[in-house]
């Protein structure tokens, strides 16, 4: 089944993406998470108790040697505000510690909010998901 793309923003650097291009056909399986507003109480604890599984489960399936991030691409699109997240205050695995010289990657955090063109790219009603509720999509790509 195709997973049809739409624009959302980057909260590390502000930019706009499509979805579609942090999911690359390199065998890893993705997990794009829709958290909802964080700004919410109970998206903010449903989105922290999600995130204690996937690491459990990153943590069972990964290779100790290896990054956190090799066997599960974890991808967070929330449907807050830029302007309101704060790095911080997202699950650590949403932005795992990987690669050559072990950084912190917070280029898997999106929101589905207007960009600075002033374009909109309204994931959450292109993909058919409640704000409030959230959803999980797992893909492979081979």
């Amino acid at each position: 089944m195709r997973f049809p793309s739409a624009r959302v923003v980057r909260v590390g650097d502000a930019r706009q993406v499509w979805l579609t291009r942090t999911l690359l056909a390199d065998s890893r399986w993705h997990i794009v998470v829709f958290g909802g507003d964080i700004r919410e109480a109970g998206a903010a604890k449903r989105l922290k108790e999600l995130a204690l599984g996937l690491e459990g489960l990153a943590r069972a399936f990964t290779p100790s040697e290896a990054d956190l991030d090799s066997v599960f691409n974890i991808i967070l699109v929330l449907s807050s505000k830029r302007a309101d997240v704060e790095l911080g205050e997202i699950p650590g695995i949403f932005t795992p510690v990987s690669g050559k010289w072990k950084l912190k990657d917070i280029l898997k955090v999106f929101v589905d909010d207007e960009a600075y063109d002033k374009t909109h790219g309204h994931a959450y009603e292109a993909y058919g998901i409640h704000p409030s509720l959230g959803a999980l999509v797992v893909i492979l790509l081979g």
